[in-house]
């Protein structure tokens, strides 16, 4: 009887560990309010294990919504720390959008943080200018 009971207790430890690694927004903000007047509206499409396009543009001081369309069939999300931006991480044919104000440029990496889907190649660049 404790057997199986440490059983389910371990079971439901690892259950909730990785429910926490699926939403883990890895220190960036949830997830914004999209109905703000944007210059700019991007779509990306996350599949396994890549974005298209992989490559975007922002413009510095402008607002931009960026649409995040999973059409993959593993829960995905896009995060882009050094904005301080992410999306939720979504099922199979859901989207998600958040509004970014890049208020610096240079050169950015956006990237999915579910498991190890960066280390599969499912990583991006964000150039704003």
């Amino acid at each position: 009887m404790q057997r199986k009971l440490l059983f389910a207790s371990g079971a439901l430890i690892l259950l909730v560990l990785v429910i926490i690694s699926l939403t883990k927004g890895k220190g960036v903000q949830p997830p914004q309010e999209t109905n703000i007047p944007v210059s700019q509206e991007i779509i990306v499409e996350g599949t396994e294990f890549k974005f298209s396009p992989d490559k975007i543009e922002l413009e510095k001081g402008k607002r931009a919504k960026i649409t995040f369309q999973n059409k993959g069939e593993q829960p995905h999300n896009l995060l882009i720390p050094e904005l301080n931006i992410a999306t939720r991480t979504i099922g199979p044919g859901e989207k998600d959008s958040v509004v970014v104000e890049a208020k610096e440029t240079g050169s950015y990496t956006f990237y999915c943080g579910v498991a190890n889907h960066k280390d599969l190649g499912m990583e991006g660049g964000v150039e704003v200018k």
